[in-house]
């Protein structure tokens, strides 16, 4: 009986790989709102996030002075980890 339920989970953590990298690589929904197209991945990770949904505001942007740049819209920058889609 462990043999199947050893079975089982790996069947279910290997459709939990596939369905994480389709997800990954087709379509590109943000993991937080499902909404709008992600265009910020995180580097240590599979995260993705758009735009509005990208947590803002680190430590690591400050510059020399203490002060953090702004966007063009007026927001805190990600992380440095939160790397920009290429496309």
């Amino acid at each position: 009986m462990a043999n199947i339920h050893q079975l089982a989970y790996r069947v279910r953590k290997f459709f939990r790989m596939l369905y994480s990298q389709a997800h990954w690589y087709c379509g590109r929904r943000c993991e937080y709102c499902h909404w709008h197209r992600a265009v910020w991945y995180y580097a240590p990770g599979y995260a993705i996030a758009c735009d509005e949904c990208v947590p803002r505001g680190c430590g690591c942007n400050k510059d020399s002075d203490g002060t953090e740049p702004l966007d063009e819209r007026g927001r805190r920058s990600p992380c440095c980890e939160w790397m920009m889609f290429p496309d």
